[in-house]
């Protein structure tokens, strides 16, 4: 893991210790990922700089597209794993589906070179979050 957090930024959040307001609607989910990801930046090898990057603007986040071009500016010299844990307490809210779609366009235009996003986006959790059910 050292080796790795030597070339990467690897931020870890957690849904669990959220609650469910979040999940209310698109502005705040935004300003939810947003301190909790400027939260777990603290705990990485991100440096002050990065993490001042980050949350020099936290509040204007009230919207995917504000959020979407928070990430580019972010990523854009950086590259930053994300680790979302607990996702199985968002898998059937259509918020987070959005979030994700939004992600999911992300890395398409960054594969065109149109963008800069996350180096990597892991979701774990207990069940499986197509189909809602155990893996084990």
């Amino acid at each position: 893991m050292l080796s790795l957090n030597a070339d990467y930024i690897v931020s870890r959040i957690s849904f669990e210790e959220i609650g469910g307001t979040i999940f209310e609607d698109e502005a705040k989910f935004c300003l939810g990922f947003d301190e909790l990801f400027g939260k777990s930046l603290r705990f990485t090898s991100a440096t002050p700089d990065d993490i001042l990057k980050w949350t020099s603007y936290s509040k204007d986040t009230v919207n995917f597209l504000r959020l979407s071009e928070k990430i580019t500016d972010f990523c854009m010299n950086r590259k930053v794993r994300l680790l979302i844990d607990e996702v199985d307490q968002a898998s059937d809210n259509q918020v987070f589906l959005h979030f994700l779609g939004m992600l999911r366009e992300k890395y398409l235009a960054r594969k065109a070179k149109e963008d800069f996003t996350f180096f990597s986006v892991i979701l774990a959790g207990v069940y499986d979050v197509k189909k809602g059910k155990t893996d084990f």
